[in-house]
């Protein structure tokens, strides 16, 4: 049995009827020209996980050193049901996967509710991962399931990872702001120590251009982007909002293409 494409896997059972003691010589076996199977009413119902699409005959005489045996083979050519894997594999996968986007729309300051919503459903992928592979014998090949599950937790650990990096620049963006406000100098009209002429002022002009730059960086719009752009964990935030869900869909696309068809 080959689990490559397990749960969306198609199995072939074999059933050889051969002869043990008598050659070719003394017994032969054929298959009927028209209708050599026959089928009970109501098998392909029967079976609970697997659906029978079609039913095929065949010969595999073999050859040995004492001579040549006949045989005749069936081949059940079974396709999985995968409804059951839907409802308690890939929807409930899928969901996991867009509630840990639900971070990106949090506050960078919830630390406990974004880290905690990372943990939480990290780990209840992890166990939903533990239950699917217990009912699977070990084998040595990647199997469908572990290409989804894997994806799927890359992407809930990547959710996690981004608030680290947001939370990392968040604190650089803190603390290069406490370090203005500590060493910055105030901007003043300070007193001009030179002896006062006829029309002159007692304080020292500001340069034109200093004042042009100062107004045009006080104007609202301006203002707005050019905070807005600066702050780096802002953009993170907002890029993924799109970027995970983009990818996990191109995953989806490519999946379905891999192995569903």
């Amino acid at each position: 049995m080959s689990l490559e494409y397990y749960p969306l896997d198609r199995q072939t059972c074999l059933i050889d009827l051969a002869s043990y003691a008598y050659t070719t010589d003394d017994i032969k076996y054929e298959w009927k020209l028209t209708n050599p199977i026959q089928q009970k009413e109501g098998l392909r119902q029967s079976l609970p996980s697997f659906e029978l699409q079609d039913v095929l005959t065949d010969y595999c005489t073999s050859k040995t050193n004492t001579g040549e045996y006949s045989c005749a083979r069936v081949k059940l050519l079974l396709r999985r049901e995968y409804s059951y894997y839907l409802i308690q594999l890939y929807i409930p996968c899928i969901m996991l996967v867009v509630v840990s986007w639900v971070s990106f729309w949090l506050d960078k300051d919830a630390v406990p509710a974004r880290v905690s919503l990372g943990v939480t459903t990290l780990l209840t992928m992890t166990t939903q991962a533990s239950g699917i592979n217990s009912k699977l014998p070990p084998v040595s090949y990647i199997k469908a399931v572990d290409v989804w599950i894997g994806v799927c937790l890359a992407f809930i650990f990547g959710a996690l990872l981004e608030y680290a990096l947001v939370n990392y620049h968040g604190r650089q963006e803190f603390l290069k702001k406490e370090k203005k406000k500590k060493t910055g100098l105030q901007e003043c009209l300070c007193p001009n120590d030179q002896p006062l002429t006829q029309g002159a002022h007692p304080i020292t002009r500001l340069d034109m251009s200093v004042y042009r730059k100062r107004k045009l960086l006080n104007m609202p719009g301006l203002r707005a982007w050019f905070s807005s752009t600066s702050e780096v964990s802002k953009r993170v935030d907002l890029i993924s909002r799109f970027t995970f869900p983009s990818f996990f869909t191109c995953f989806l696309v490519f999946y379905y293409v891999t192995y569903v068809k």
